[in-house]
């Protein structure tokens, strides 16, 4: 009997590469996703088995070559990666938009290019095979308090959103994963993180 076949999208990333090798361990194939097949990362993964296909979310064509046979998908999306980078900054200036706006449009876009993708190989997915990492929709969940928390409402408008909408036969097989806050997330802003703690020890 073949083993059964999950594609994990962001396979190098940290949630990616975890569920990359969670599902190894499980007996699983595993075909991960990236951009870069030569990156350490991806050599790394590739040393441990899994099979590795350079794939890229702003190309749905590459992502519906990838997705094929699978009976399970790992999705997920960053904001952070276009929020962050100089050339993304500039161009949102350029648009006459802020770089929040503009990694919304990223992050919705690349969503939405594997929900499509995903899409044409529903068929063979198992039942709760389709496993999308995302959030909740700030700006619903708040009743309007919070308009612009861009990182969240990208990825619901998505997941589960528009897959809901555009494909029920996938939606069907979906599963929304919130993985909350991570304890190591100060990393990524520690001045910021560190100047409200302070702030807020200092006001109580």
């Amino acid at each position: 009997m073949s083993k059964k076949l999950i594609v994990v999208v962001g396979a190098t990333g940290n949630q990616g590469g975890s569920v990359a090798r969670r599902f190894l361990a499980a007996g699983y194939r595993v075909r991960g996703l990236t951009r870069n097949v030569s990156s350490p990362a991806a050599t790394a993964l590739k040393s441990t088995g899994v099979e590795i296909v350079q794939a890229d979310l702003d190309d749905p064509q590459s992502l519906k070559e990838a997705f094929r046979g699978a009976n399970a998908i790992f999705s997920v999306t960053n904001y952070w990666e276009p929020f962050f980078r100089p050339d993304c900054r500039a161009e949102a200036e350029d648009m006459g938009i802020s770089c929040r706006e503009f990694a919304y449009d990223v992050e919705f876009l690349q969503g939405k290019n594997i929900a499509d993708a995903a899409a044409t190989t529903a068929d063979t997915l198992d039942e709760n095979g389709f496993l999308a990492s995302t959030l909740s929709h700030a700006d619903k969940c708040s009743d309007g308090k919070f308009e612009e928390l861009y990182h969240f409402d990208a990825k619901a408008d998505i997941f589960p959103t528009y897959v809901n909408k555009k494909y029920p036969a996938l939606a069907a097989k979906m599963s929304c994963i919130h993985t909350g806050y991570f304890y190591t997330s100060y990393n990524i802003l520690p001045n910021s993180y560190f100047k409200k703690a302070s702030h807020s020890s200092r006001n109580h």
